[in-house]
């Protein structure tokens, strides 16, 4: 029996240990309830202050986006200026600078291309007159021995 006295005392301190651990979590548990419910209250004061704060810095913040927009859109604005103007240089020229410019060997003529226009128009004026004096002395001729014939009859 006194094996079964030991294992009951042993078995009552085990049970006064298990009671003793669940107090002590208890204990805790409510002492970690209570910190959550001071941090809530904490944080509804911190969100309250965030919130005025947040409305000027979304104030400031959006003026910065601007700012920065803005800056964004002078540095495209110059390097497209300076883009444009270095293609322009290259292609265009007004006038002062025409002798630099390289002959192109696609390039036309226009003196020779009136020459020639002008050639063109009067060979066929030529020859559309050639076509009327042809004509003429034919209708002439045709005309004639009519003529003839009727007068002698």
């Amino acid at each position: 029996m006194p094996m079964k006295d030991k294992l009951f005392d042993l078995v009552g301190k085990f049970k006064a240990y298990l009671t003793r651990q669940v107090e002590q979590e208890d204990v805790q548990v409510s002492e970690s309830e209570e910190v959550i419910e001071e941090q809530d209250s904490q944080e509804e004061v911190t969100s309250e202050i965030v919130a005025e704060e947040t409305s000027e810095e979304k104030a400031k913040r959006k003026k910065r986006e601007w700012i920065f927009e803005l800056a964004l859109f002078f540095i495209l604005g110059v390097l497209l200026g300076v883009t444009i103007k270095t293609e322009a240089v290259k292609r265009v020229t007004i006038g002062f600078n025409d002798y630099q410019i390289r002959p192109v060997q696609n390039a036309y003529n226009m003196n020779a291309l009136k020459q020639t226009a002008l050639q063109k128009q009067q060979e066929a004026q030529q020859q559309a007159a050639g076509e009327q004096l042809k004509q003429q002395a034919q209708t002439q001729s045709q005309s004639a021995p009519d003529q003839s014939q009727a007068s002698g009859n």
